[in-house]
């Protein structure tokens, strides 16, 4: 009929002013560029954590280090002058000693002479007076037998020469008591200014040891009596005590050169630990008090692990967070790009009934759209 023929030509006419069907679809640069941004930040941030942790790992190494060589340098102080006034005493007594010899000959009552000879009563001390072959012919050992020590050298050092004043030998096993024990001995002349024998002081290494043994050592640090010919007179390593040593703490020496006292980082022992080491040479006698502190023991005693350890946290979390994120985004992007398949299949049912065009309202994007107000990619984001 005619109206119906009208309809269709408005239909027709309608249909006719729609634009192309749209190419509908989410653009990705905003998502891509903030995943860019996120992983960036979280990078960053891990980054400026374990950069802060090391640097406070370090700084507490270096605290825990320098507090260590202090207490050391205090250790060294305290057996400096614990040995220092022991041998000024012992040498003390071994000078009248040898003076009284020199005027009354060699067989004279040394008990007599000195009675007051006791100023250590917990160390086991003996007195000798030695001729001029070598034998032993007066001593404060009971029940003396004839020994003769021409070959040791607290004896054949002084019979060599007339200025050597005080000789601290190393360590060795006495003939005399056998056990371990080092001497101290000056040279005996004759009215002649000749070679008369020796007068000897022996010291048992244990009394040192028994000092040692009083101060708090790990099981890797060491605190020794080392003389300046590299032999040690009395050490405590851990929990072992020895004595005679040769070539005790070979990197020491170098630095000895330059300074009476100071620290050490590093490993100078031939067992090549890594301590903190803390020396000081005594004044009066050639001896160098050293103490030695692990570097494992005091790093594990400082804090820098608990620095690690919220680096760790805090990057575990970082780790999280980034994932949670990206995995939000990831599903938004989804989620937009589902919306515009539909919001595209809606556009494609409403050319496909044009009559239901004039019935959708009047602000809805598709409207929005078929009056050319709105972009296709502008709908596709509503």
């Amino acid at each position: 009929t005619p109206r119906l023929m009208n309809d269709n030509s408005s239909h027709a006419s309608e249909a006719a002013t729609l634009p192309p069907s749209p190419k509908v679809a989410i653009p990705r640069w905003p998502v891509d560029h903030l995943t860019t941004f996120i992983a960036a930040f979280g990078v960053a941030l891990v980054m400026a954590v374990w950069g802060m942790a090391w640097y406070g790992v370090n700084q507490d190494r270096d605290i825990a280090i320098t507090s260590q060589m202090r207490k050391n340098a205090n250790i060294a102080r305290m057996i400096d002058e614990h040995a220092n006034g022991m041998f000024q005493s012992a040498a003390a007594n071994l000078h009248f000693l040898k003076l009284a010899a020199e005027a009354s000959g060699l067989r004279l009552s040394i008990k007599e002479r000195l009675p007051d000879f006791r100023f250590a009563s917990n160390v086991h001390l003996h007195m000798l007076l030695i001729d001029e072959r070598g034998d032993i012919v007066n001593s404060t050992l009971p029940n003396q037998r004839p020994v003769n020590v021409a070959d040791r050298n607290y004896f054949s050092v002084q019979a060599a020469r007339s200025d050597v004043g005080l000789y601290v030998g190393e360590p060795v096993i006495g003939k005399v008591t056998s056990t371990p024990t080092f001497h101290l001995s000056e040279r005996i002349n004759k009215q002649d200014g000749s070679f008369g024998g020796v007068a000897v002081l022996m010291i048992d290494p244990q009394y040192f040891a028994n000092f040692y043994m009083r101060l708090e050592l790990g099981q890797d640090d060491v605190i020794s009596l080392v003389g300046r010919d590299q032999v040690i007179r009395a050490a405590r390593y851990g929990a072992r005590v020895t004595a005679g040593d040769v070539g005790a703490h070979p990197g020491l020496w170098r630095h000895l050169e330059g300074a009476a006292e100071g620290n050490i980082v590093g490993a100078i022992d031939a067992d090549g630990i890594a301590r903190i080491y803390s020396y000081r040479a005594l004044q009066a006698f050639p001896l160098v008090a050293v103490v030695g502190t692990s570097m494992a023991r005091v790093i594990a005693g400082s804090h820098g692990k608990d620095y690690l350890i919220i680096a760790a946290f805090i990057t575990i979390l970082t780790l999280g967070a980034g994932i949670l994120i990206t995995r939000s985004l990831a599903r938004a992007q989804k989620m937009a790009a589902l919306l515009a398949v539909e919001l595209r299949e809606a556009i494609e049912r409403d050319r496909a009934a044009p009559s239901t065009a004039s019935e959708a309202p009047l602000h809805s994007p598709i409207h929005r759209w078929r009056v050319g107000t709105m972009t296709p990619p502008r709908a596709a984001s509503i």
